[in-house]
C-alpha cells in the first residue's frame, strides 16, 4: 500500500470519493446498529493499492496484481474508529472483515465478468451497488427454465454494475459464483 497526497476531514474530500464514503458509512452503521447519520468522517485520503485486495490481502489467496486508486476513510461510531480501504468504484473493505473482502470479490468477480462481456476493461465498469442478500435457493434468484435447484438460503450479493450508462444486476454466492440475471432470468 501507498498512501498519498490529500487527507481531508470534515466533508473536504474530492467528489469522487462520495461513494465509498457513502458505502462505507452505510457498512459501519449496519455493522454498529446505529443511523449511518450518526457515523462521523474522520478522514479520506487517496491511496494508491498495490492489488485488487485493496490493501487487506489474505494469506494464500491471489489477487490482480494491478496498482488500483482509492482511499482510506476513517470512521467513527459509538467512539470506535474503524479505517476501510477503498476503490475509486465504491468498494469498500475493512481489513480482517472476511464479510466485507468477499464483498469486494464478488464484485470484483462480476466486474471482470462484465468486462469480459462488453469486451470493456473492469476498470471502466462502475458500481452502482451491492448488497447482502440471502437467496431462497441456490439459483440466486435467478432460475433458468426448465432447471432444477437446490432448496436451500444460499447467501450472497446483489450487485449492480454500470457500463456506458447500462445498468447490468449480478446475482452472487459469496464471490465464488456469479451470475448476470436480467428479467429474472441467467444471461448465458
Amino acid at each position: 500500500m501507498q498512501a498519498t497526497n490529500s487527507p481531508s476531514s470534515g466533508g473536504n474530500w474530492p467528489a469522487e470519493a462520495n461513494l465509498a464514503v457513502a458505502n462505507a458509512k452505510a457498512d459501519l452503521a449496519a455493522r454498529a446498529g446505529v443511523g449511518a447519520e450518526s457515523i462521523n468522517v474522520v478522514s479520506v485520503k487517496e491511496t494508491k493499492w498495490r492489488n485488487s485486495a485493496l490493501g487487506c490481502e489474505e494469506k494464500g489467496k491471489m489477487y490482480m496484481q494491478v496498482i488500483v486508486p482509492g482511499y482510506t476513510i476513517i470512521l467513527a461510531a459509538n467512539g470506535q474508529q474503524t479505517e476501510y480501504h477503498a476503490n475509486v468504484g465504491g468498494t469498500v473493505v475493512t481489513c480482517g472483515s472476511s464479510s466485507s473482502l468477499e464483498q469486494a470479490q464478488a464484485v470484483q468477480a462480476a466486474s471482470n465478468d462484465l468486462a469480459r462481456r462488453v469486451q470493456g476493461e473492469a476498470a471502466a465498469v462502475q458500481l452502482v451497488s451491492v448488497s447482502v442478500k440471502q437467496w431462497s435457493d441456490s439459483s440466486l434468484g435467478c432460475p433458468a427454465p426448465n432447471t432444477s435447484y437446490a432448496d436451500v438460503i444460499t447467501p450472497g450479493y446483489l450487485v449492480v454494475l454500470a457500463y456506458n450508462d447500462q445498468q447490468y444486476e449480478y446475482h452472487t454466492a459469496a464471490a465464488n459464483r456469479v451470475v448476470l440475471c436480467q428479467a429474472g432470468k441467467p444471461v448465458p
